[in-house]
């Protein structure tokens, strides 16, 4: 917990210093320190790319020399091999080496000496050569060899073994100490070259040739070669130390990486070291080198000067920068800004700033073109609220019809001669009511149950008037009576029912008025069993200049107050009934 406040508070004290260092300053000085800033980053990141660089070129040129280098070795490596290779077929296929291998049973002496004195012909030509070997398949065998070679026979009967060099049809096989067929008393390992001999007629397999060299052939090799800062040696697969210098594999680090990697080739670094191993194709022989990487050598190279330069010419690219960005960019915009703060004295009149660069151009347009339509909208405005008041004023106006106050006041007087004083003080109050709701200065928006009950007053007129014509229901959905709706709203379409569509239908008839919520719409329905619209009616209607002055008022005052895409619906059918429903936002406050 008190982690995660210290690293907010720490957040917090570095976001204001950002905000006093570059918040609260003009554009211009902002700019100042951020190229003092990113100078300063620069020249670091500069003196780190350069560093990093050198330790990376020094590392891609010790690694591509190494490679290189051990390639070549492994090449000479492979030919000394393909030379051996070159002494064996002279060998096994001379007619005396196959003389001894025909001879089937105990071997004539004269047959076993004259093959031996044939190998001794031919290897006199090949300097380096341990031993050789001749195996027939029963285990018997003639040989070359010096004193401390020993053959171990239990080799020659495993079954894996001779498919390893039965595998490479007729090629030859390399191994270590002929993976323990020959050992030397004094330890030291052997080289074994190993090639299958089979009959030249039937191909039949006859036995097995084996050229054996201790590890000061492969020492000859390296001897060759004059390197100073390299360090070489020679081991096995199995991490057996065949030539060259020990220390190159002596530490602990190297040996685990030699028992972990055995991909042909693969590098690390150690000590300001870089240790490359080199695995020889076909063989059992990995090359290990070690070369010391000094960066003062690829130092002595790079003249400071060259970095006072390029650091120089740095600086002075981020001051032509600062320069063309001073005059073409900000100071431009400090003017546009001094033009844009007239606005707020109430001047709604575009800006004229001469500017030289097309984002800039771009903006001052932009903001011109804001202005433009932000005078239309601001006409647009006004006139969707003349619109507004115009339809409120041309409804109330229809409802204050003399002729409607003249039908209602001779009603109440037939009323006075015939009906009871209660029922006479009824309408009086009634049609006080109803013009008081009319009259009334208030506010647009009224709650529901005060433009339901306007409609209450107006159609208990109505029932004086014309009698028992009509029903009326109230379906309103409990939580709507007191949303907000325009005033003067539904009494029109009430209207509208009752002489549009009841009264010409010649017989008493229902009007149902309902309120129900949808997500967040109010919906007020008016519907009525009068004698319905047809539908090219109803088109009309929703014409700018369609009939039914006091609903088309109607309609158009409401999509003129909430400008939303659907206000209202309409539906009929002739002679059954008529539905108007009003689509309002559900608000209380």
């Amino acid at each position: 917990m008190w982690q995660e406040q210290l690293r907010d508070s720490m957040k917090k004290k570095w976001s204001g210093r950002l905000e006093k260092l570059f918040g609260t300053v003009k554009l211009n000085s902002q700019i100042n320190r951020l190229f003092t800033v990113i100078i300063i980053v620069y020249t670091l990141v500069l003196g780190f790319i350069m560093f990093y660089s050198a330790q990376r070129s020094m590392r891609e040129y010790a690694l591509e020399s190494g490679e290189s280098m051990l390639t070549s070795i492994g090449s000479n490596i492979r030919n000394s091999f393909d030379q051996t290779s070159t002494m064996s077929k002279m060998i096994m296929f001379s007619d005396e080496i196959m003389d001894y291998l025909q001879e089937e049973g105990e071997t004539r002496y004269a047959v076993s000496y004259t093959a031996i004195r044939k190998i001794y012909s031919i290897t006199n030509q090949f300097p380096r050569v341990k031993s050789v070997f001749i195996f027939k398949k029963n285990g018997s065998y003639i040989n070359i060899v010096d004193k401390d070679t020993e053959v171990n026979p239990e080799v020659l009967q495993d079954a894996a073994w001779r498919e390893a060099i039965a595998e490479r049809a007729g090629g030859y096989l390399i191994q270590i100490n002929g993976n323990g067929l020959f050992g030397l008393q004094s330890g030291e390992p052997v080289i074994s070259f190993l090639r299958m001999i089979y009959d030249p007629e039937t191909q039949k397999e006859m036995g097995i040739i084996a050229v054996n060299y201790t590890a000061a052939f492969l020492d000859n090799i390296l001897q060759d070669l004059h390197l100073s800062n390299h360090k070489l040696a020679m081991i096995s697969t199995d991490g057996e130390f065949l030539c060259g210098q020990r220390d190159v594999i002596q530490s602990g680090k190297q040996i685990q990486f030699l028992e972990e990697y055995q991909s042909e080739k693969f590098s690390y670094v150690k000590d300001k070291d870089l240790i490359y191993s080199y695995l020889v194709p076909d063989t059992p022989i990995r090359l290990i080198s070690r070369q010391e990487m000094s960066a003062q050598t690829y130092y002595k190279g790079l003249p400071l000067i060259m970095i006072v330069t390029g650091a120089a010419l740095a600086i002075l690219c981020f001051m032509i920068i600062r320069f063309y960005i001073s005059v073409w960019i900000t100071r431009p915009i400090e003017k546009l800004v001094a033009a844009m703060k007239q606005v707020e004295q109430g001047w709604l009149h575009r800006v004229s700033v001469v500017t030289h660069t097309t984002e800039i151009r771009n903006l001052k347009d932009s903001y011109n073109q804001m202005l433009i339509q932000l005078n239309k909208l601001i006409g647009e405005l006004v006139e969707q609220e003349k619109v507004a008041q115009q339809a409120k004023l041309d409804v109330m106006l229809e409802q204050l019809n003399p002729h409607f106050l003249y039908n209602t006041l001779e009603t109440i007087g037939y009323m006075s001669l015939e009906s009871p004083r209660e029922e006479i003080y009824e309408a009086v109050e009634s049609l006080g009511e109803f013009y008081r709701y009319f009259l009334n200065r208030g506010a647009d928006t009224v709650p529901l149950k005060t433009e339901i009950a306007a409609v209450e007053a107006y159609l208990k007129i109505q029932k004086y008037r014309y009698g028992e014509i009509l029903d009326e229901e109230y379906d309103i959905e409990p939580g709507c009576e007191e949303c907000l709706v325009p005033k003067l709203i539904l009494q029109p379409l009430v209207e509208n029912s009752l002489y549009h569509g009841i009264r010409p239908k010649g017989e008493k008839g229902s009007i149902i008025i309902r309120a129900a919520r949808q997500d967040a719409l109010l919906v007020l329905t008016v519907y009525d069993t009068g004698i319905g619209m047809p539908p090219e009616r109803i088109e009309k209607l929703q014409q700018p200049d369609g009939r039914g002055f006091g609903l088309r008022k109607t309609l158009e005052r409401l999509k003129t107050i909430y400008g939303q895409e659907k206000t209202y619906e309409i539906s009929s059918e002739e002679g059954v009934f008529c539905e108007i429903r009003l689509f309002v936002p559900f608000e209380k406050d």
